[in-house]
């Protein structure tokens, strides 16, 4: 079982951002920028290609809509989408909020500094904000 699995299933805590029948979104706790966010459907498939049509259309329509959450709510210039999938094998898709190219430079040891969570609080109570 992957850890999206147990995020789903509710047997670990995350912060989700957004959440349907077949999808959700969580904040990644190693983000790039805040708000980085992954979203990613509730029935595993570990490699993107092999969806079927309509998976891969209601992945790519959930996650347009979790984008445009976090282009209102985090008021930043363009939201970045990464598709790679190496680290977790359950398709996933990862959503940076960005106001320059500067700031998708991806850091690969972003592992290794301490979660804040702190400032993923902040981050999610600013996107759930309705006002």
């Amino acid at each position: 079982m992957t850890i999206f699995e147990k995020i789903i299933n509710r047997e670990i805590p995350s912060y989700i951002v957004w959440e349907d029948d077949k999808h959700i979104a969580i904040l990644d706790i190693n983000p790039v920028q805040p708000g980085h966010t992954l979203v990613m459907p509730k029935v595993v498939t570990d490699y993107l290609f092999d969806m079927n049509d309509t998976e891969y259309s209601d992945l790519m329509l959930a996650t347009k809509e979790v984008a445009n959450i976090l282009k209102e709510k985090l008021s930043c210039k363009r939201v970045c989408v990464i598709i790679e999938g190496y680290e977790i094998p359950h398709v996933h898709v990862k959503l940076i909020p960005t106001n320059s190219p500067r700031d998708l430079v991806l850091n690969n040891d972003l592992a290794e500094r301490p979660i804040n969570h702190e400032a993923l609080q902040e981050t999610l109570v600013k996107i759930l904000r309705m006002y």
